[in-house]
C-alpha cells in the first residue's frame, strides 16, 4: 500500500504531539495525541508492519509497549513484539509530555484534517502483515470512506479514517508511572544509539586499516578498481587502465576492486585518472 500524500512531512512529533485542543485527554500528567499515520514507525517498533510510504520516519521516537494481561489490564514493557496479539506500541515525548499511538495507517486522505486511513482487508490481519493502525485495538474509526480511489488502483473492503482512541489509551495507562517509564526508555534508547555509533566508528576504523594494509601490499598483478598493477614502487604504482593505457598513482590514491557500487561509477572514476 502506498500513502496518497506526504502532507505535513516536515511536521515533528514535538509539534504533532501538542494536542492543544481543549478536550485533549491527560493521563498521569501526559497528554494523549490522537493524531496517527503521519510518521513511519516501522524501524522503531518491533513487529511493525513494513508499509511502503512516503511519510518520514518519526523524528522523535521513544517506544513503549503495552502488553495485555489475562485479566484484561495492560502492563507497560520496554521490550515486546507488536506482531503478536495483545501487544500495542505507543510513542513518548518527554520534551512536551505527550504520547500517542505508534502505529502506521496505509494512507492519508487529502481532505480535511488529513486523517489516517486503513484498508482493513489489506492490513487488518496482524498475523499476516504485522502491527499497524488497521489492527490496533487503540484505534477508533471517525469516518467510513467506503471506496477510496487512488491514481493506480481502487482500495476496496473496509476503508475508514482512524484516530487513536484516547479513552482506551488513558485507561490502559492509568496505573502506569509514565515519568519513570519515560526516563528508563529514554536511557535505554540513548544507550542503544551510543552503542550503534560506536559500532559504526569501529567498522569505519577497521575498513580504513584494511585499506591501508591492502595498499601497502600492492604489487604486480594485483587487481585494482581500474585495472591490474603492472609495476609497483615504494610510493607509486603503475596501473593498466582500459582505454587509458598506463596510469601512475600514489599508493594512497589506488582504489580496491570493490570501491565502486556499480560499473558506471567505476568507469567514470577510472576515465578521470
Amino acid at each position: 500500500m502506498r500513502y496518497l500524500t506526504a502532507a505535513l512531512a516536515a511536521l515533528s512529533l514535538a509539534c504533532a504531539g501538542g494536542a492543544s485542543a481543549s478536550n485533549a485527554v491527560v493521563v498521569n500528567g501526559w497528554t494523549i495525541d490522537e493524531d496517527v499515520g503521519r510518521f513511519n514507525f516501522s524501524r522503531a517498533v518491533t513487529g511493525s508492519t513494513n508499509i511502503q510510504s512516503q511519510v518520514p520516519e518519526a523524528p522523535y521516537a521513544r517506544i513503549l509497549y503495552l502488553v495485555r494481561q489475562p485479566d484484561g489490564t495492560w502492563q507497560a514493557s520496554l521490550q515486546a513484539d507488536a506482531s503478536q496479539p495483545g501487544v500495542e506500541a505507543i510513542w513518548l515525548n518527554g520534551a512536551n509530555r505527550t504520547l500517542g499511538l505508534a502505529a502506521m495507517g496505509t494512507a492519508l486522505t487529502t481532505k480535511g484534517d488529513q486523517q489516517s486511513v486503513c484498508n482493513m482487508r489489506q492490513t487488518g490481519d496482524r498475523s499476516k502483515v504485522g502491527y499497524s493502525l488497521c489492527n490496533s485495538v487503540f484505534a477508533r474509526e471517525i469516518k467510513d470512506l467506503g471506496v477510496l480511489l487512488t491514481p493506480l488502483y481502487v482500495l476496496t473492503g473496509k476503508i475508514g479514517a482512524y484516530r487513536a482512541d484516547s479513552e482506551k489509551l488513558s485507561a490502559a495507562l492509568l496505573g502506569a508511572n509514565i515519568d519513570q517509564l519515560w526516563a528508563e526508555v529514554d536511557r535505554q534508547t540513548a544507550a542503544a544509539q551510543q552503542q550503534a555509533s560506536q559500532q559504526v566508528r569501529a567498522q569505519v576504523q577497521a575498513e580504513a586499516q584494511a585499506l591501508t594494509q591492502w595498499r601497502a601490499g600492492l604489487r604486480e598483478g594485483v587487481q585494482t578498481l581500474c585495472g591490474p598493477v603492472i609495476e609497483a614502487k615504494t610510493s607509486v604504482v603503475a596501473i593498466s587502465v582500459r582505454g587509458r593505457g598506463v596510469v601512475w598513482q600514489t599508493r594512497e590514491q589506488v582504489q580496491p576492486p570493490d570501491a565502486a557500487t556499480d560499473g558506471f561509477m567505476a568507469a567514470s572514476y577510472c576515465s578521470s585518472l
